[in-house]
């Protein structure tokens, strides 16, 4: 590892400085979306619509959760991850940040002795979280349904990606044999970069931007081949997505919540014990999904639009990239129940927003009751 300072620039600003490719789908602006709870009833939540696009670099080191340093000392960091303002950003670079200076440059330690890639690339790179896997990289790819120029190139993918996640790929039309994997501080010798489309910060505010052509594009991709195979009047599906098997946030009192939703017709599910393909079968026919607040969330943009979403939270856990704005989008019904957090011990990421937490079961129910009867 070593010392390097960088100045930081805003993608659009680098990309004009060094003519390089800078292709916008969609600029800042005013977004207003309605919710329809279980009962009817509406609300209007105001959101951002986000700022779209593809840039190009050249000798780009990729690093972090998907930053770009670039040769000519440069750091791209705005537009490439899911918290675009200083407190998130420097969270997300604590493994690498060393201090911000006055004069708009931010000192880094970066190890040197990463491979460098002789290809052209289109950045995908990746998480170890679902949630993130799917909203924060794979939605950028959709990007290329406005630029099919760049759909037979290489797609650049962190190494550190389960492979189980990996499998969604094919679910988009990518095989193996288009991706390349690279490890953390890799350099590769021209990417194209697609900006991440759902984010909290544009720069410096802490307001929320999205981009819901993002899900229904995704939507299609995935769920077109159902679309033909599968009939609509089928039995659908009334689930729960357990978060048993997860680390942390899960329901103290999930025995006694499971027996009532099974005496409702509502079964049990572990998403991580099914294959892709078994967990876009089960989504996509669901009339009713319960689940927690957490990595799960994003399976919901896939079930049908007249589907009833029934989302369990902690009250510090926004979830603003969950169930709820995929509900907004397409339409479904959706009500959130607040949990009661408890005190846990272990290792986990957040001490507030992790912790597990006793349901109101009946609060749940009543939901419930509301689909089914």
């Amino acid at each position: 590892m070593s010392k390097t300072t960088r100045k930081l620039i805003l993608f659009k600003d680098y990309c004009e400085k060094n003519n390089n490719p800078f292709l916008e789908f969609s600029k800042p602006r005013r977004l207003a979306l309605l919710e329809q709870d279980l009962f009817g009833n509406y609300t209007q939540f105001n959101y951002g619509a986000a700022h779209a696009f593809i840039g190009s670099v050249r000798n780009a080191t990729v690093f972090g959760s998907g930053f770009i340093l670039t040769e000519d000392g440069h750091c791209l960091l705005h537009g490439l991850t899911t918290g675009n303002y200083r407190n998130n950003l420097q969270v997300q670079l604590k493994k690498y940040f060393i201090d911000w200076h006055v004069n708009g440059s931010i000192e880094l330690e970066i190890d040197q002795n990463a491979p460098i890639l002789d290809v052209e690339a289109v950045l995908l790179w990746g998480s170890n979280n679902f949630g993130h896997w799917i909203f924060t990289y794979l939605h950028r790819l959709v990007l290329l349904f406005f630029l099919p120029s760049l759909r037979d190139k290489k797609i650049l993918v962190w190494d550190g990606t389960p492979k189980r996640f990996i499998a969604w790929l094919a679910k988009l039309g990518i095989g193996e044999e288009s991706l390349v994997y690279a490890r953390d501080c890799s350099q590769v010798t021209r990417l194209w970069v697609p900006s991440v489309l759902h984010y909290r910060g544009h720069y410096d505010d802490m307001n929320v931007y999205i981009f819901p052509e993002a899900v229904h594009i995704f939507r299609h991709q995935v769920l077109q081949q159902r679309a033909f195979v599968v009939p609509y009047e089928e039995k659908r599906e009334r689930i729960y997505i357990s978060r048993a098997k997860a680390k942390w946030r899960r329901v103290v009192n999930e025995d006694e919540l499971v027996r009532r939703l099974m005496e409702r017709g509502v079964r049990t599910v572990y998403l991580e014990e099914l294959s892709v393909d078994d967990q876009i079968d089960l989504v996509s026919r669901a009339e009713l999904i319960v689940l927690f607040a957490g990595g799960a969330s994003p399976v919901t943009m896939l079930a049908p639009k007249d589907a009833s979403i029934i989302e369990m939270s902690l009250p510090g856990f926004s979830g603003i990239f969950g169930s709820r704005v995929w509900a907004q989008i397409l339409g479904q019904k959706f009500s959130r129940v607040d949990a009661a957090p408890v005190e846990t011990v272990g290792d986990r990421p957040n001490a507030i927003t992790d912790r597990d937490a006793i349901v109101p079961i009946d609060k749940v129910i009543a939901l419930v009751e509301a689909v089914v009867t």
